[in-house]
């Protein structure tokens, strides 16, 4: 049983890292036929991307200059830094 937890909970954070990656290239591409793919994707992934970069605007590293956008990195570490939490505590 907790085998099949650890994998579930390892597929859902891959999930999430996979949501990210795709919003991040699907930000690099003008697209209008895929606008619905990106509203979902956009959609699923902005909980997570606009908290980090509300905080990242708040911290010394951030600011209204900033030209790039730090978050999908830092939740995709922060999103690997979970998953080993939670699959250490299951174990």
């Amino acid at each position: 049983m907790t085998t099949l937890l650890i994998k579930t909970v390892n597929v859902f954070f891959y999930l999430l890292e996979l949501l990210i990656l795709a919003d991040v290239i699907l930000s690099w591409i003008p697209i209008s036929a895929l606008q619905p793919v990106k509203k979902v994707v956009s959609n699923l992934t902005e909980p997570i991307l606009g908290t980090i970069r509300k905080l990242l605007e708040k911290s010394i590293i951030g600011g209204k200059g900033m030209t790039l956008d730090f978050s999908p990195i830092i939740a995709i570490i922060l999103i690997r830094a979970v998953n080993v939490l939670f699959v250490n505590l299951l174990k």
